[in-house]
């Protein structure tokens, strides 16, 4: 399922393709590794963020561990990619499935 909510602007050539990357590596960690039946994405502006929330039924995963082994490159360039732009970034798992919070703060809106 996807849900979005008040993206009525548009933001920066960078931020938005840093959004969109960030939401592709998401993704294709779900197809890839979580093995799940079902995911929920929403993004959503705020007025001082722009925030995307992602929850999967997968199998979950140690993310610590994976943050800090070469399994975790994709992990790894997505933190760098929030961090990039003084963003936030959650992500807890277990074996229900993997919830992730990301907020960035918004630059460059038009609109």
């Amino acid at each position: 399922s996807f849900y979005s909510y008040d993206l009525v602007h548009r933001y920066a050539p960078e931020f938005s393709l840093n959004l969109y990357r960030i939401v592709q590596e998401l993704l294709n960690n779900i197809v890839k590794h979580a093995k799940a039946t079902g995911f929920t994405l929403q993004v959503f502006d705020n007025d001082k963020t722009v925030n995307i929330t992602l929850e999967d039924d997968g199998k979950g995963f140690d993310v610590q561990h994976v943050l800090n082994s070469s399994e975790g490159l994709g992990l790894q360039s997505l933190y760098r990619r929030v961090n990039s732009h003084n963003g936030f970034i959650e992500i807890s798992s277990g074996p229900g499935g993997t919830e992730v919070l990301v907020e960035m703060p918004k630059r460059g809106v038009n609109g």
